[in-house]
């Protein structure tokens, strides 16, 4: 069997629901051909991750996908597995032929998931008797993968076993958005109700159907498009401080070459200050402001008045929409005062660092309607250093998990549930459900690059630090379809970001001595660094600018770059232009 394309396999699912394990198996039809297929869970992060699925999925030999069947995972979920012997093909095998079949080990086995239907359907709802069970059956032969996922099953099956006295007309209602060649989608075709079986009810209800799925297909003929152009920066700034006296120091990181002005600007900040105290306590207040005057003053405000500045005779015709901080990391929003139908404006933040608590890792976001669109915002500062990929990919999960913006009642998405009634979601919107709207995701996201340190340092030396981009771990994890899946990105045509020498665009090639303790931040509370071993940190593309959004938010890249002007950090800031 071919091998399996994530990235393509993952777009089978809504950002709301994502493929928690696999493994690759046969089914056979019933003309008895072997068809391939991947056997996957399920998860949906609407329910907590407490609520999943078994899926098959028809793997084409182009890599093409299709799903098979579906299959809700509760406590009524039966589940066996026995080794699987083919059926002898040859009409009158011989005995020493029959001998081997008998004692030959298989290294197949039969996986069988059985599921019984709700015994009470719901007041008013009727289900036909052969809908009261259905299965599914893979033959599958990586074994360890294969109990990894049975691990999963159990774990679900005991969570829904907690979780019993859930409604049925909520559990399993995002299930209904997906349909399969041998099963429609779970409850759609054989859970109508009373007033739907009869012949008035179904065509009325298959009426509503086709007009909605006409609409969201030809909703560009019905709507009113607005322009609208979008500006995302991102800057580490190292703990150091805006140019105190030159206004226009960042004005070509904040503003468009071509003169014409966002609508809306979103810049990231991280590291604003590196403080022992700050990553414990509260980020101390700085004692002159961005206009040299002697007076207590934030970050945030110190920060604001840069940008603000920065934007020079357009200052007037911007105004602070939100911000929001935590200890280093850092998000403002600026909008144009003659931008219309603004609100819904909300924030959160999500610390990663230390315990979960400290303040040198975080990520904040912004969420905003305008114009009847939500867009959000997005700025983290993820683990650090090459080999921390999966604390990475832990943070990315962590702050996609746990950043949450209101759910506003106007944005209630009915869908049918088990049985064919309809549930609308509420309860807090997260950056994997659809409400979410068009999302940036900015940031020092220190993804390195997968190369040893000395074969790096050559290959800068020899063809320049360019030609490390191919080995660039965010790009590798994207291509995988492991993490930041769904998100796009412009093409790279910038240097790398980091490490620089302050005040130049050298990078900074000294050796960086640690303590065995790094990795558990010891070092960085007591203020202990003992050498131990050294290493030249790689040149890398650390601070990034990504996005997401469907076919009805989808926007236009119209530039991305770094300004290595702006050189007082080791980081340099990117900006990101688009237009919708």
């Amino acid at each position: 069997m071919a091998g399996v394309d994530k990235q393509n396999l993952h777009k089978l699912f809504r950002p709301t629901e994502y493929l928690r394990s696999f493994v690759q198996g046969t089914v056979v039809s019933p003309a008895g051909q072997p068809i391939n297929v991947i056997l996957g869970i399920v998860l949906s992060s609407e329910r907590g991750e407490d609520e999943g699925a078994i899926f098959t999925v028809i793997c084409s030999s182009d890599l093409t996908y299709r799903i098979q069947s579906i299959l809700p995972i509760t406590t009524s979920l039966k589940i066996s597995i026995s080794q699987y012997q083919a059926k002898f093909d040859k009409l009158h095998p011989t005995a020493v032929e029959l001998q081997f079949a008998r004692t030959e080990v298989s290294a197949e086995f039969m996986l069988n998931f059985t599921e019984k239907l709700l015994d009470e359907p719901p007041e008013g709802v009727r289900v036909r008797p052969e809908q009261k069970h259905r299965d599914i059956e893979v033959i599958v032969s990586d074994l360890n993968t294969t109990k990894d996922l049975l691990a999963e099953v159990n774990r679900l099956k005991s969570k829904s076993d907690k979780n019993q006295n859930l409604s049925p007309k909520v559990s399993f209602a995002w299930l209904a958005f997906y349909s399969s060649d041998t099963n429609s989608t779970f409850g759609k075709e054989s859970t109508l109700s009373e007033s739907q079986n009869s012949p008035s009810g179904l065509s009325t209800k298959l009426s509503n159907m086709f007009v909605e799925k006409e609409m969201k297909a030809r909703f560009r003929e019905w709507t009113d498009e607005c322009a609208l152009r979008i500006r995302v920066g991102t800057f580490n700034v190292n703990g150091q401080l805006p140019p105190i006296g030159d206004p226009s120091y960042l004005s070509d990181w904040i503003t468009s070459p071509d003169g014409r002005p966002a609508d809306i600007l979103a810049f990231g900040f991280q590291e604003l200050d590196l403080s022992v105290a700050s990553l414990v306590f509260a980020p101390p207040k700085n004692t002159v402001g961005f206009d040299g005057s002697e007076r207590a003053v934030g970050r945030d405000e110190l920060w604001t008045s840069a940008l603000l500045s920065g934007l020079g005779d357009e200052r007037e015709n911007y105004i602070k929409l939100t911000s929001k901080q935590y200890v280093g990391v850092l998000l403002i929003v600026l909008a144009r005062k003659d931008l219309h139908d603004v609100g819904d404006i909300s924030t959160d933040a999500v610390p990663i660092g230390l315990m979960g608590v400290m303040g040198n890792k975080a990520g904040v976001g912004v969420r905003l309607r305008v114009q009847g669109s939500y867009i959000t915002f997005v700025n983290s500062h993820l683990a650090a250093f090459a080999d921390q990929l999966d604390k990475r990919r832990l943070d990315f999960e962590e702050i996609s998990r746990r950043l949450k913006f209101p759910f506003n009642s106007d944005q209630a998405i009915e869908s049918v549930g088990w049985y064919g009634i309809k549930s609308p979601r509420s309860g807090p919107v997260t950056l994997a459900h659809e409400e979410v709207g068009l999302c940036f995701w900015l940031g020092d996201l220190n993804y390195r690059i997968d190369m040893p340190e000395d074969e790096g340092w050559k290959l800068v030396e020899s063809k320049g630090a360019s030609a490390l981009l191919s080995k660039d771990q965010l790009n590798l994890e994207r291509g995988n379809g492991t993490h930041f899946y769904g998100f796009e990105e412009g093409g790279i045509t910038f240097e790398p970001t980091f490490k620089y020498e302050k005040e130049s665009n050298s990078f900074d090639t000294k050796y960086l001595f640690l303590s065995p303790w790094y990795g558990f931040k010891i070092s960085l509370l007591i203020g202990l660094m003992v050498s131990t071993y050294r290493y030249r940190r790689l040149p890398a593309w650390c601070d990034r600018v990504l996005w997401r959004g469907s076919e009805r938010e989808r926007v236009e890249q119209v530039s991305y770059t770094s300004h290595p002007s702006i050189n007082f950090s080791d980081h340099h800031p990117v900006s990101a232009r688009y237009e919708s």
